[in-house]
């Protein structure tokens, strides 16, 4: 999984399993961010970017095939 946005700003990100349990949790990311999850289980995950400043977030939910 790799993160890109256009913002300058530092975002922190979460990616959790549906039944909410988090398997990777990330602070101050810059774009270009890149997540390793082959070692995860195929399914569906939830995706929380959050911008410090204005507390707003960006949600999504990924399939990894």
């Amino acid at each position: 999984l790799i993160i890109s946005y256009n913002n300058i700003q530092k975002l922190d990100l979460e990616v959790m399993d549906l039944s909410g349990r988090k398997i990777f949790t990330g602070r101050n990311i810059s774009s270009g961010f890149t997540i390793d999850l082959s070692r995860y289980q195929n399914g569906s995950y939830l995706v929380i970017l959050k911008n410090r400043i204005s507390k707003q977030e960006v949600k999504q939910v990924i399939i990894k095939m």
